[in-house]
């Protein structure tokens, strides 16, 4: 179900002035944001304790914020591709959610930040089962629980919302069609690469960590993710060809039919075309905005970003908890 009036429950988003263009918005958020955040949020950083869990036999980790107040409601942050708990989004969206009276946990899946020394195996995006162990670790023992995502996070949290259907589920910007969102990614220089870099770092690290088991040669050479994605699939994923990895964590279609959701995107994502979340069926809402980048949806020079309140009023809503 798409809704484009949303407006009337949720304030307007426009971008500020020098902060319309999307690629800046995109790039200003992921890379400046972030140094802005962990200086003026240090406060929210330091009660944030890292904890160490195991999730279908891996070691990952989460920076879990426990409120003093006793049945607070949970809200999860799945990270996008690569992102961490750290990631500006998730410092942003968290710090909004624990002024508004959550206990937050902000995850961080397998090999992702600086934990791909962690495990020997390596992480990919179909491991669905392991997201959703990870996130019953999470909320388990909670009457109340919500769960966001960010990008490929997104497309994660809609996968646990078609298994846990009573977790509160919102999806920022994801990437359901995971085909044409490499495409995209490849497509701009700036985004190309810079999640290459980030996946040749994997492969550095995990070669040496575990030399009997990864010497590189052609991941460090490859210069495109679709060629890095390709020869990954083909080594390490356990799929025989690529266009089977994709099908598992392909979310067009009737996929998520039936599935209760919310899906907060922006029309000048310059990685996620929205057109496939407007045909998503008619149990998942859809809130397109005009701008806002990829996720970022900054709010003015200081970068503050009105994503974070919108999150906040989401699950304060539908959890039920003073703002």
């Amino acid at each position: 179900m798409v809704d484009e009036s949303t407006d009337r429950e949720y304030p307007a988003y426009r971008a500020p002035p020098g902060l319309k263009n999307p690629h800046l918005q995109t790039v200003v958020s992921s890379a400046l944001r972030r140094t802005v955040l962990h200086r003026r949020l240090r406060d929210f950083v330091r009660v944030g304790e890292e904890r160490a869990f195991v999730t279908a036999g891996h070691h990952v980790l989460a920076h879990v914020h426990d409120r003093p107040e006793r049945g607070a409601p949970i809200v999860a942050i799945i990270p996008g591709w690569l992102g961490h708990g750290g990631s500006s989004y998730v410092l942003g969206v968290g710090h909004a959610l624990w002024q508004a009276g959550f206990n937050v946990a902000r995850l961080t899946l397998r090999d992702h930040g600086d934990t791909a020394h962690l495990n020997e195996g390596m992480f990919h995006s179909a491991l669905t089962d392991e997201v959703v162990e990870f996130v019953d670790q999470i909320v388990g023992g909670h009457d109340r629980a919500g769960l966001v995502g960010v990008s490929l996070g997104g497309n994660f949290a809609l996968r646990v919302a078609k298994q846990r259907p009573t977790i509160e589920t919102l999806a920022i910007c994801p990437a359901v069609a995971p085909r044409q969102t490499i495409d995209r990614i490849d497509r701009y220089p700036v985004y190309r690469r810079y999640f290459v870099n980030k996946w040749r770092r994997i492969f550095r690290v995990k070669a040496l960590h575990y030399p009997e088991r990864y010497q590189y040669d052609r991941e460090l050479k490859l210069a495109s993710v679709a060629a890095l994605t390709d020869l990954f699939v083909d080594r390490y994923s356990g799929y025989d060809q690529l266009g089977n990895y994709f099908d598992e964590y392909d979310l067009t279609g009737d996929v998520l039919d039936g599935v209760a959701a919310t899906v907060l995107a922006a029309r000048d994502d310059p990685i996620i075309d929205v057109d496939p979340l407007q045909a998503l069926p008619d149990s998942i809402t859809v809130d397109v905005r005009e701008n806002g980048g990829h996720g970022a949806f900054l709010a003015n020079g200081r970068l503050d970003s009105w994503l974070d309140g919108y999150v906040a009023r989401f699950f304060s809503e539908r959890l039920s908890t003073a703002r």
